[in-house]
């Protein structure tokens, strides 16, 4: 799980002015060092796109409870996506909450 052991930052405008706006994968984290969601941005305005979308309107996830995030540009980010989620049940034995939001309210 190579991107959710490397460094988090702060979910403020600040830090989220700097993500680019490139293809890529992005990980939201709660409070309680929980992971949140991982979230894939394959858009030609990618990541940048894909997380003011997250900040700016209403969403499957309440805003208040993402802490901090990470990103990580690829050029197959629903590729990464997939073994980091597949990692993820693997070590903890289910997807993140908001991932197993999004996958029954599309059954």
């Amino acid at each position: 799980m190579d991107l959710l052991n490397k460094f988090k930052l702060p979910f403020s405008d600040m830090m989220l002015d700097i993500v680019p706006p490139q293809k890529g994968i992005y990980v939201f984290w709660g409070n309680a060092d929980e992971v949140l969601y991982i979230g894939v941005a394959e858009s030609s305005e990618g990541l940048k796109k894909e997380i003011d979308l997250h900040k700016n309107a209403d969403h499957f996830m309440e805003i208040k409870d993402i802490s901090n995030f990470q990103i990580q540009v690829c050029p197959n980010p629903r590729d990464h996506q997939g073994k980091l989620l597949n990692d993820f049940v693997e070590h903890f034995g289910e997807l993140p909450r908001y991932n197993r939001a999004t996958v029954h309210d599309s059954e």
